[in-house]
């Protein structure tokens, strides 16, 4: 794979003896009062014109517009005009009156007259359209991907710069490369090989991820597609690539990947301690018997803010980098004999043995390692700033944590951390009196869970939704009720959470959607319900085909069901999130997407989920008659529902007044107290 890089068949194309032109270029002579003269077999072959139809024919019979300013005497051509010469674009006029792009140049000779100008030009075609009408897009994707062009026979005939650099070539390389030398020597002998460039000559589509080499063998690896360029007869005419570059990215996961196959106590992306040695480490310490916890020893909880949101507004990539960065200042901010590591996503975990005054106090320690953290990190031309939140277990803390019961100290480094986000961005939480008991309270939930599933003390309660202006009912929506023995009354967000975390939450969704489901079969056939679903049950693989053979089981019609996500699981749109979305909709199941408004989703990921209905969140809907931004909201919310063809429910309707006032704006349904609570047995 070494230089020099020149097609064999790119020696052959060169210019025919005693100043002929080479056979694949169209030629057209004009005299000087702008009359076609001469024309070539190429130019007649592309235009589809006779001779005898053109000659003695004013240019812009085969000519569009009057392109380049010098291509006619009366617009004074100026041999010596600096763009004398440089090829342009050019639109010839078919017989059939049809725009064939032509690429090309054009010449004087000649005075008085005896003055000729000379086109000489080769197809471009629709690639040329696109260049002038879509300069825009063009520039954008050029500075962004690995853009190339091939002619038919192989030959590299155009590269832009990012291209160049990433495969060490140069502008003087162009037109000497033939795409054979950029696979690997092996697979360009295969008939693989020879099969892909058929298909690219019969029109067909390529998309590739895989190894290129470039000058002196360089390694680049690619992720795109070959595009066959037609021109206006259905011919492909040259072969557009374009690429993402994963060079770097493919040698940042070798890297992780040799660096994992070394140690599994590594977290392949930040190169921090993974969970499993963290934990280790924790629960050795938190031993009883022979634990080296003291009062001064800490554990830090640390999970960027809204880290999510930066996943969905700059790609996984920007926050991966982020996440290796938040890594390694906060091991540059702890001392070597402290255990830093990633547990999951972007929650980090610190074990500090050294005590608290050593290190100026806990407060200016766990203040420092969020100024680490919140310094601007640079992402390509960004600069992206992030805040964390910390939950910290201390001092009293940890006789607290033995005294909960907790059979793993991180549950309640997790209380604390939850405590902490509830105040607020870049606040820190110590486990204290009040989490101990509410850790207490946790455990019992999860203790008696299973059983309160199994002996019908979790039901659900269905509360209606109406259709504004009229107020017939349209639907009601499930809502879990859980009043525990010794407990009472268990709110909904607090099982829900317990169930997530120990994986009865897949168990728990589908025996309140079969509930759910049985109670819509005893409702008029123009009833629905709707079923709240926790992000967890979709991000599992056959959530949405499991869910339809369950509904249509019962002899249900699918589009009875609403199934309502949270905004904040719509921005979790990987491919098994998608994949569920997808089947669901394929199956007649209707979406809702809940309490919106109080999420980051984007334009883009509302059409990807492409609900039925949108929820606007009851934080909007109360007070909002007082509330000219809250009013605004909503009319901006009902705006772009319209927009989509999505309908809206307002939750939260307590007065007949905020009812009226909706309904005037154009929401169609509403759901609250002034409708009905929610009841076990509704209309009774």
């Amino acid at each position: 794979m070494n230089a020099p890089f020149r097609s064999p068949r790119a020696q052959t194309r060169r210019s025919a003896p005693d100043g002929q032109t080479e056979p694949a270029l169209a030629v057209l002579s004009i005299d000087h009062r702008g009359l076609i003269v001469d024309v070539n077999d190429r130019f007649l072959d592309l235009s589809g014109h006779a001779l005898n139809d053109i000659h003695g024919s004013p240019y812009t019979a085969v000519i569009a517009m009057r392109v380049l300013r010098y291509i006619a005497l009366d617009l004074g051509l100026d041999v010596d005009d600096p763009a004398h010469g440089e090829p342009q674009p050019i639109p010839l006029i078919t017989k059939a009156g049809d725009i064939l792009w032509l690429y090309g140049t054009l010449t004087r000779g000649g005075t008085g007259e005896d003055a000729t100008i000379r086109l000489v030009a080769h197809d471009f075609d629709m690639l040329g359209q696109r260049l002038i009408t879509e300069s825009g897009l063009i520039e954008a994707i050029d500075q962004q991907f690995l853009v190339a062009a091939f002619d038919m026979n192989g030959t590299l005939t155009r590269a832009n710069p990012r291209f160049q650099k990433a495969f060490g070539f140069t502008g003087a390389d162009v037109g000497m490369i033939d795409h054979g030398a950029l696979v690997d020597a092996d697979y360009a002998a295969t008939r693989e090989y020879t099969a892909f460039w058929n298909a690219l000559r019969s029109g067909t589509r390529h998309c590739v991820q895989a190894m290129r080499y470039g000058r002196n063998g360089r390694q680049v690896w690619v992720d795109g597609a070959y595009h066959p360029i037609m021109d206006s007869r259905g011919l492909p005419v040259e072969v557009v690539f374009l690429a993402r570059d994963l060079t770097l990215q493919k040698r940042t996961e070798a890297h992780a990947s040799a660096q994992l196959r070394k140690s599994a106590t590594i977290d392949a992306l930040t190169g921090l301690a993974n969970r499993a040695t963290f934990l280790r480490s924790v629960q050795s310490a938190f031993n009883p018997v022979g634990g080296s916890v003291t009062g001064a020893s800490l554990i830090m909880l640390i999970d960027i803010d809204g880290f999510s949101s930066i996943n969905a507004a700059y790609g996984h990539e920007a926050g991966d980098a982020i996440l290796w960065v938040v890594g390694t200042r906060l091991r540059d901010v702890l001392r070597g004999r402290d255990i830093v590591a990633r547990i999951n996503g972007d929650l980090f975990a610190a074990f500090v043995e050294t005590p608290a005054d050593e290190r100026g106090g806990l407060g200016g320690f766990v203040e420092r390692v969020q100024q680490a953290i919140a310094m601007p990190i640079a992402v390509g031309d960004l600069q992206i700033t992030v805040t964390a939140s910390a939950g910290l277990i201390c001092d009293q803390g940890w006789r607290m944590a033995r005294e909960a019961g907790a059979d793993d100290i991180m549950v309640c480094a997790q209380a604390a951390l939850a405590a902490a986000k509830v105040e607020g961005k870049a606040s820190s939480r110590i486990y204290d009196t009040a989490l101990a008991d509410a850790t207490r309270r946790s455990a019992v939930i999860e203790r008696d869970l299973e059983r309160a599933l199994e002996s019908g003390e979790i039901c659900l309660h269905y509360q209606p939704v109406v259709a504004l202006g009229g107020g017939a009912v349209v639907g009601y929506e499930a809502l879990a009720r859980w009043h525990h023995p010794a407990l009472g009354d268990v709110a909904p967000p607090e099982f829900i959470d317990v169930a997530e975390r120990n994986g009865m939450i897949h168990a728990l969704g589908r025996r309140l959607l079969e509930t759910a489901a049985r109670f819509a079969a005893t409702l008029a056939p123009d009833l629905w319900v709707a079923v709240n679903v926790s992000p967890i049950q979709l991000q599992r693989p056959k959530f949405a085909s499991d869910a339809l053979a369950l509904i249509e089981g019962l002899g249900l019609s699918p589009d009875r069901i609403d199934i309502e996500i949270t905004e904040s699981a719509s921005l979790d749109m990987s491919s098994a999130v998608q994949d569920n979305i997808r089947t669901m909709r394929a199956g007649g199941l209707k979406i809702s997407l809940d309490d919106f408004g109080t999420g980051f989703s984007s334009l883009s990921q509302l059409l990807k989920l492409r609900a039925d209905r949108i929820k606007i969140d009851r934080s909007f809907v109360m007070d909002c008659r007082d509330s000219q931004e809250k009013l605004g909201i909503i009319r901006s919310i009902l705006g772009l529902s319209s927009a989509m063809g999505m309908k809206v429910v307002a939750e939260g309707i307590e007065t007949p007044e905020i009812s009226a006032l909706l309904h005037e704006l154009g929401c169609d349904y509403g759901q609250g107290y002034l409708f009905g609570r929610a009841t076990l047995s509704p209309g009774t």
